[in-house]
């Protein structure tokens, strides 16, 4: 599938077929090249679990958490050991503020122009778990240009 085809379907323009849209679905899913996923809450527990399945499947790993600068250091250096084919970054971002919520997706797509797997998983304490919604609407608001989109 060439680029245009890629920017058509990213950037919200009428579908030109279902054969290409199964194609781009196929291309995200399957593709070893250039695989984007953003894991909220990856520096430990389900979200650390998460991202390295995805990593293991060939996606590239945003981590993001709360973690002293030496355990954030070492659990990038493991992923990036374990996972020689993917990179794995770290991107500070407390969540419950709305502008580091817009900074962690603005730093991703500097870096890899792309999301293609937003995991919103962050949650340690109350004051976190009220922020889970916001924090998954707002970046998927980000990622989407506002556009509705799907939270499971």
């Amino acid at each position: 599938m060439g680029m245009m085809s890629q920017l058509i379907f990213r950037y919200g323009a009428t579908c030109p077929s279902r054969k290409k849209y199964h194609q781009y679905v196929k291309f995200l899913l399957f593709s070893k090249n250039n695989k984007v996923a953003l894991v909220t809450g990856s520096l430990s527990g389900i979200g650390l679990g998460i991202a390295h399945s995805l990593a293991a499947k060939g996606y590239n790993i945003i981590l993001n958490g709360f973690a002293s600068d030496e355990e954030i250091r070492k659990t990038t250096q493991d992923f990036n050991k374990r996972y020689p084919n993917v990179e794995a970054f770290f991107i500070y971002a407390d969540l419950t503020k709305a502008a580091d919520c817009k900074k962690i997706v603005d730093e991703t797509l500097q870096k890899y122009g792309r999301v293609d797997v937003l995991v919103n998983n962050a949650g340690k304490n109350d004051d976190i778990k009220a922020c889970n919604l916001s924090a998954a609407l707002l970046t998927s608001q980000k990622l989407n240009g506002n556009k509705s989109f799907l939270s499971t």
